[in-house]
């Protein structure tokens, strides 16, 4: 679990951004994964979030992009 709470940072500052990295592991002999990811945004001032999540795939990065509006 990881929580990113930036309200103490003040209103005036935008764009801000966390990064998570995992360690290393290698599926490559299994027939399928699944990433299951739970994500929770919050905002009191009624402006729109983005969240993206990048998997490298052995080859390219894939970038899967949520957003909250």
């Amino acid at each position: 679990m990881a929580i990113f709470n930036y309200d103490n940072l003040g209103s005036s500052i935008t764009k801000n951004s966390v990064r998570l990295t995992s360690p290393i592991f290698d599926n490559s002999n299994d027939i399928s994964s699944t990433l299951e990811i739970d994500f929770n945004f919050r905002d009191f001032l009624l402006t729109s979030d983005t969240f993206f999540v990048e998997v490298f795939d052995g080859t390219k990065w894939n970038t899967h992009t949520f957003v909250n509006r």
